[in-house]
C-alpha cells in the first residue's frame, strides 16, 4: 500500500507540473524517475570536450574528476550534482547523437562516448565497473535507445503526425529543453593542438 500511495503522488505531482509553466525547479530524480522508473540512472564522471580515446588531450577541468548523477528518461539525458539535488545541474538531448562504448578499462572503469551526427566527441561518461559490472553497458544501450526515439520523434513531428508519450516522458522532454542551455562549453583541446600542428607544417617549421 505505502508503494501505490508513492506512485500515486508521483504520478499527481507530475500532472501538477505539467499545468504549470515549465521549470527545471522541482525536477528531482524521484520527479524525473517517475511511475514508471529510469531507463538508466547512476553515478558517473561527465566530462565535456573534444576528445580522441587513447590521445589523453584533456583540458584542465577539475570539474571533470567529480562523480556526478545520471539519468535517461526517454530521449533526454540528466546530469545532477548529487542523486539529492532538487534539480539537474544540465540536460542533454539525445536526439542524433551517436552513443559508443568503449573497451573496459585496466582501472575497472568503462567510457561511454556521446558524438554529434558528424562525428565530433560531445561528451564522454566513465563507470566506475566496480560498484556496477553492467552500468557501461546499460547506459549505452539506454542512450541509444533514447537517441533513436528522439530521431523518430523529431522525424514524425515534421511530417505533422501525432505524438503520444507518457505523462513522465513529456515532463522530462520539457525539462531537458529548459536545461540544455546550460550545457557547459565544450573544450577544443583536441581542435587546437590539430589547428596549431597546421600552422606548423603550413610554415614549414
Amino acid at each position: 500500500m505505502p508503494s501505490t500511495q508513492r506512485k500515486s503522488s508521483v504520478f499527481g505531482s507530475i500532472k501538477t507540473l505539467l499545468k504549470k509553466k515549465p521549470t527545471a525547479q522541482g525536477a528531482s530524480v524521484a520527479i524525473l524517475r517517475g511511475n514508471s522508473g529510469a531507463d538508466f540512472e547512476g553515478p558517473a564522471k561527465v566530462r565535456r570536450e573534444d576528445y580522441t580515446p587513447g590521445c589523453m588531450c584533456y583540458s584542465n577541468d577539475k570539474s571533470a574528476s567529480k562523480v556526478r548523477y545520471v539519468l535517461i528518461k526517454g530521449n533526454s539525458c540528466f546530469v545532477f550534482s548529487s542523486k539529492e539535488d532538487t534539480s539537474p545541474k544540465f540536460a542533454i538531448p539525445l536526439c542524433h547523437l551517436k552513443v559508443e562504448l568503449e573497451e573496459p578499462q585496466r582501472d575497472q572503469t568503462a567510457e561511454v562516448i556521446f558524438k554529434s551526427g558528424l562525428g565530433d566527441v560531445e561528451y564522454l561518461f566513465t563507470f566506475d565497473l566496480k560498484e556496477n559490472p553492467n552500468a557501461g553497458n546499460d547506459f549505452k544501450k539506454a542512450a541509444s535507445a533514447g537517441a533513436a526515439q528522439g530521431t523518430v520523434l523529431k522525424a514524425k513531428e515534421r511530417l505533422g503526425h501525432k505524438v503520444q508519450l507518457r505523462g513522465s516522458v513529456v515532463y522530462a522532454e520539457m525539462i531537458s529543453n529548459a536545461k540544455a542551455k546550460d550545457q557547459p562549453e565544450k573544450q577544443d583541446t583536441l581542435g587546437e593542438i590539430t589547428d596549431g600542428l597546421a600552422m606548423i607544417g603550413n610554415n614549414g617549421l
